[in-house]
């Protein structure tokens, strides 16, 4: 047998084909090997599909262009980097004037000699984007069947129109990178679905975490409101955070996970008028993010947000997040977050924020609680030890006085306490505790003018920034060194008979349970002066009783004498 090693030559006529069918085999096993490797990454497939049908049709650069919503998402392969030096994903206005909204909505194959020169208004946005990057000949077609529609395009940088075979050739291509495209979407759906599963399996685990936490320890609120930080700031990806509390006119940081290059900034207060962005999130009752919050409070002169975000001169620039903590309609407060460099947060963690903020919200209303029965046992046991004290030493009033100002002391930590007594036009300090050393106490309550009392409105006043006031107020921050003062009134059937102080050298230094506690303290030395003064008339009136007794019975002596003895004057 021999064997005929003789070269047969393919016909002219299926030549060509043969390289068409190569070229296109060779484009889709392409497209098939970025479906394998790029995974769930849809993106870098349909990049792919865009350079492989570039380089069948002999182009310069080509797009994959699909709906989304209003949009259309167009992803860009420059296979010769002229003008894109990397694949590139851009959006555009769904009813814009454009061949790629013609093809989408019509599901129809267009072909033009010269893009640049259009001058069909139809076609207005295509031409501008071809004079912009030098393009000429282009040719669109549909993906078929797919869902959202889907077309493939291809330019090139001359006027060298596109021939009926390489339309076809097109077509054929975009029937094949169909299912492409297809598995590709699916792949990356489901990659999504399982990190949506993730994440919401990981929230409902910090969710968990946290209510754990706030059920071991329901008057802790530092602890809580730590615990929620911490866990925002690890599933959101953050560096840093606050969470501010709305104490009256103020909102206080209760709570922080430092950034590095940052000082501490637990236990400062903004007042809420310049609270900025905070409100903003208040105002929305929607998480707000900021992609460089150091230029967004520069552009806008906050003087407050530029004290936040700067070390000496320079402006940090980090990206930042906020939301506003919130019971019913009762705004509570802010949960921020912070990253040290500009990385924007994605929109997806508002949901995430938005949760953990309704957690610290309900720790906050849980503390509220639990603290205020605390506060209420508290109280009342006060109460009743000044009660006892004003039982048995009734006419004692000093006695009563210190035991007050002691238990002032006690459940006001740091506070120094004062009790006056009026003394004609001036009001004189009987009794004082200076818990704070640094205070000149005494002579700061060594006596006040009556008429100087008689202008306060009401009977209890707190005023939570004397360096902010001016006047008498101011005064006694610039003299004395208190930063907030609560004054009571000792009113006594509507008379002016003493007064109880007490100041802290920090602003907003006291709670609402400590000022409603000093109203409490001074009726109880209004009892006390009360019952003083009812104690020693009844001593009087006894001693007065005893003393006519005393007469009265020397006097029936006397007659008793006379009547026994009538004749015996001796």
């Amino acid at each position: 047998m021999t064997s005929d090693n003789t070269h047969h030559p393919v016909s002219d006529t299926l030549a060509p084909q043969l390289v068409v069918a190569r070229r296109r085999e060779a484009a889709l096993v392409g497209v098939l090997r970025a479906v394998v490797d790029g995974g769930s990454d849809l993106d870098k497939v349909l990049f792919a599909i865009a350079g492989h049908a570039t380089e069948l049709c002999g182009g310069a650069w080509g797009n994959v262009f699909s709906e989304d919503g209003d949009k259309i998402v167009v992803h860009a392969n420059d296979i010769t980097r002229s003008w894109l030096p990397e694949p590139t994903r851009t959006t555009r206005p769904r009813n814009a004037a454009s061949a790629l909204a013609y093809v989408l909505r019509d599901r129809q194959a267009l072909r033009f000699d010269d893009l640049s020169t259009l001058d069909d208004p139809m076609f207005a946005d295509s031409r501008a984007t071809a004079v912009a990057r030098d393009t000429k000949s282009g040719v669109y077609v549909p993906v078929p069947n797919a869902s959202p529609a889907t077309g493939v395009a291809v330019f090139r940088t001359a006027i060298d129109p596109f021939t009926d075979d390489e339309v076809a050739l097109l077509e054929a291509f975009a029937v094949q990178a169909a299912n492409a495209i297809a598995s590709a979407r699916m792949t990356a759906e489901v990659a999504a679905h399982n990190t949506a599963l993730a994440e919401a399996l990981e929230l409902q685990t910090a969710t968990s975490e946290v209510l754990r936490l706030i059920s071991a320890n329901p008057g802790d609120l530092r602890t809580v409101l730590d615990g929620v930080l911490s866990k925002a700031a690890e599933i959101c990806g953050a560096d840093g955070g606050q969470v501010l509390i709305r104490r009256g006119e103020v909102l206080v940081f209760e709570s922080e996970i430092t950034i590095p290059d940052y000082i501490s900034i637990l236990g400062r207060t903004v007042p809420v008028s310049e609270a900025g962005v905070n409100l903003k999130a208040r105002d929305r009752r929607s998480p707000v993010f900021v992609d460089d919050f150091g230029a967004f409070v520069s552009s806008r002169n906050d003087p407050v947000g530029m004290s936040f975000s700067q070390v000496g001169d320079e402006v940090l620039h980090t990206s930042f997040a906020t939301v506003a903590l919130m019971q019913d309609d009762e705004w509570l407060g802010n949960l921020n977050l912070n990253r040290n460099r500009v990385d924007p947060f994605d929109p997806k963690f508002g949901s995430v924020l938005q949760s953990f903020a309704d957690q610290a919200a309900i720790a906050i209303a849980n503390a509220r609680l639990f603290n205020d029965l605390d506060a209420a046992l508290e109280r009342e046991q006060a109460v009743s030890d000044i009660l006892r004290i004003i039982g048995t030493a009734p006419g004692d009033a000093h006695a009563v006085f210190e035991a007050i100002a002691e238990s002032a002391a006690q459940h006001v930590p740091g506070a120094s306490i004062g009790l006056l007594l009026r003394d004609g036009d001036t009001l004189r300090n009987v009794v004082n505790v200076a818990g704070d050393a640094s205070i000149d106490f005494s002579r700061a309550t060594a006596e006040f003018p009556v008429a100087l009392i008689d202008r306060m409105d009401g009977e209890l006043v707190y005023e939570p920034d004397l360096a902010s006031g001016s006047g008498v107020a101011r005064r006694a921050y610039e003299d004395f060194g208190f930063a907030s003062r609560v004054i009571a009134k000792l009113v006594n059937r509507s008379e002016l008979v003493g007064l109880l102080f007490l100041a802290k050298r920090e602003a907003f230094g006291f709670s609402t349970e400590q000022v409603a506690l000093a109203r409490s303290f001074a009726d109880q030395a209004v009892v006390a002066i009360e019952n003083a003064r009812l104690f020693n008339e009844l001593e009087e009136r006894n001693q007065e009783v005893s003393q006519a007794l005393d007469q009265q019975t020397a006097i029936g002596d006397v007659l008793r004498m006379i009547s026994t003895n009538p004749g015996d004057v001796r």
